[in-house]
């Protein structure tokens, strides 16, 4: 009983020394539970009833034989006296570890600290975050033609409070003078970017005046293949015009324009203009081939065949009858029950303008679609106009005649439409006109006439000619007479040879720009010396073809256009 006693007691003190343990100075510490596993795992490192590289066991570190921890005692000393290796790198994991540890809360309030910073910076007056929601505001602005006072718009105000409560819009004279015009150069030298990068260009120019007659502009729209083998047009300048509007003026603003862009004359390969006289002068004056356009023409054509039906009267009815109606909400209401009735689709009237024939068109198809219930629109009003037999049957047959023309029309003004299709079209719209069967034939014959007349000049325009030729979906398919087909392919060819003799030219240009070798030096050092140029120049392959000359550019040219007509 007394031994059971005094085991009891050794295990209570062995116990307790496992808890502390003696420092140098002879006070005691607590060891904490982190270094208690540090410790653990580097005495698992020595294996159990074995001996260690010092001779030492390492079973005896186990306070049993069941036991799969190991106690807080003895471990460090262990290490220390045995293993002094491990001790050290035991000893350096403590210190890098006490010197990350901070306060508890001061690396999260420091962090938080400097995002508050960070987001305020970037959302005040000249911060990047405010930079760009003013360049998307501007951009929004300019991509939908608001006005500048857009910015001081409430609606706007509120909607990028819930987007971006930090961001503070700023006054339109801040947009006006600062981002606008930042803006403005931005896109301007990408557009110079992309227009260096076009091998040619085409133009468009055009002049615009407001309705109240103050304000005019000339317009320079530039046309090419883009890098993605895509057509790309870019808006270059809209230049006021102040003053009369005459040729010389206007040449040189487009030259000025131009030399703004770094535009070469050469890279220039036609201008798409309207017929006015001053356009055509300007054009003329500076030098560039010129194109009448297409959907221009169009229009002029039109009004020719509709001046024999002498439609003014009748159009102007047709419009009377719609301001009407879209003025009286009782009659655009009874309008609406008509169209129900009839079982017409509930489609609004359109006003056509005289200048844009194809809006006439599209008033005229309208009118015509809902006949049945304007018919009965002078029941409900007696000043309602009233529209006889003659009248639907004459909107009929300009509906007829017009329509051909009108898709004709729709392919020319598209973005990606080129000068290939120009020829096609004015054949589809003969064919279409020659095979209907119309109640004024006179009509039919009028259009038919001014179109042969206005677009004569196709039989010999090389741009139109070639173009067409060039297109696959083309070809030769619509030269049906041999003199043009013949006339086109040798345009064709003459172009293949001046293409061919350019580039024999820049070849030989660039052989005779390179440097001279010194009688002094010897050549065979020269081909040697790693600094010559263009080497591949000097020490071209032999080959059994002759040198480049003119002759074998235009056989050159002939070989390619002999596979391209087969």
């Amino acid at each position: 009983m007394g031994n059971n006693n005094l085991k009891a007691k050794f295990r209570k003190r062995e116990h307790a020394k496992t808890e502390q343990v003696v420092g140098r100075d002879g006070g005691r510490r607590k060891k904490s539970d982190e270094r208690h596993r540090r410790l653990t795992a580097w005495a698992r490192r020595a294996p159990a009833n074995q001996s260690t590289a010092c001779g030492s066991r390492a079973d005896f570190l186990r306070s049993t034989s069941k036991s799969t921890t190991f106690p807080k005692t003895c471990l460090r000393e262990h290490l220390q006296r045995h293993h002094p290796d491990k001790f050290e790198e035991l000893t350096k994991e403590e210190e890098k570890a006490k010197e990350g540890e901070k306060p508890n809360g001061q690396q999260s309030i420091q962090t938080l600290l400097l995002a508050s910073t960070s987001a305020d910076a970037q959302w005040s007056s000249d911060g990047e975050m405010t930079k760009k929601v003013d360049d998307a505001v501007m951009a929004l602005i300019c991509s939908a033609s608001l006005p500048l006072s857009f910015v001081e718009d409430q609606a706007l105000k509120n909607l990028l409070s819930i987007l971006a409560p930090m961001y503070k819009i700023r006054s339109r004279r801040h947009f006006t003078s600062d981002v606008l015009r930042k803006m403005y150069v931005k896109v301007k030298a990408r557009v110079k970017e992309d227009i260096f990068k076009a091998d040619f260009i085409s133009l468009t120019i055009d002049g615009w005046s407001s309705h109240e007659g103050k304000h005019s502009l000339l317009s320079v729209t530039v046309h090419y293949i883009g890098s993605n083998m895509e057509p790309t047009f870019r808006v270059m300048e809209a230049v006021p015009i102040k003053g009369s509007h005459t040729g010389e003026k206007m040449c040189v603003m487009l030259s000025q324009v131009l030399n703004d862009y770094g535009v070469n004359a050469e890279k220039v390969h036609l201008i798409v203009r309207d017929n006015e006289s001053a356009m055509q002068k300007t054009t003329r004056i500076a030098g560039f081939e010129s194109l009448h356009c297409t959907a221009h023409n169009f229009n002029l054509c039109v009004w020719d065949g509709l001046k024999k039906l002498s439609i003014d009267a009748l159009l102007e009815k047709i419009k009377k009858s719609i301001r009407k109606i879209r003025k009286s909400r009782v009659l655009g209401d009874e309008f609406s029950a008509l169209q129900d009735e009839s079982g017409i689709p509930q489609r609004n009237l359109v006003k056509g303008i005289t200048v844009r024939w194809n809006s006439v068109f599209l008033m005229l198809e309208r009118f015509y679609e809902n006949e049945e219930a304007l018919m009965l629109m002078p029941a409900k009003d007696k000043n309602f106009p009233v529209f006889s037999p003659v009248d639907w049957k004459t909107m009929r047959s300009i509906c007829e005649l017009l329509r051909p023309i009108y898709r004709a029309t729709l392919k020319v003004q598209s973005r990606k439409a080129g000068l290939s299709s120009v020829i096609p079209l004015l054949k589809y719209i003969d064919f279409e006109l020659r095979r209907l069967s119309t109640d004024f034939p006179v009509v039919r014959d009028q259009l038919r006439t001014s179109f042969a007349k206005r677009f004569e000049g196709w039989k010999y325009s090389e741009k139109l000619l070639v173009a067409t030729l060039l297109d696959p979906a083309y070809k030769g398919a619509f030269f049906k007479d041999a003199v043009i087909f013949e006339r086109a392919k040798d345009m064709l060819l003459n172009e293949a040879e001046r293409i061919a003799i350019r580039c024999v030219e820049f070849d030989t240009s660039e052989l005779l720009s390179m440097p001279e070798i010194e009688a002094t030096e010897d050549p065979f050092l020269a081909f040697g010396n790693d600094t010559v140029e263009s080497d591949s120049i000097f020490l071209l392959p032999s080959t059994p073809t002759p040198s480049p000359s003119l002759a074998s550019a235009k056989a050159m040219a002939a070989g390619a256009s002999g596979r391209l007509f087969k």
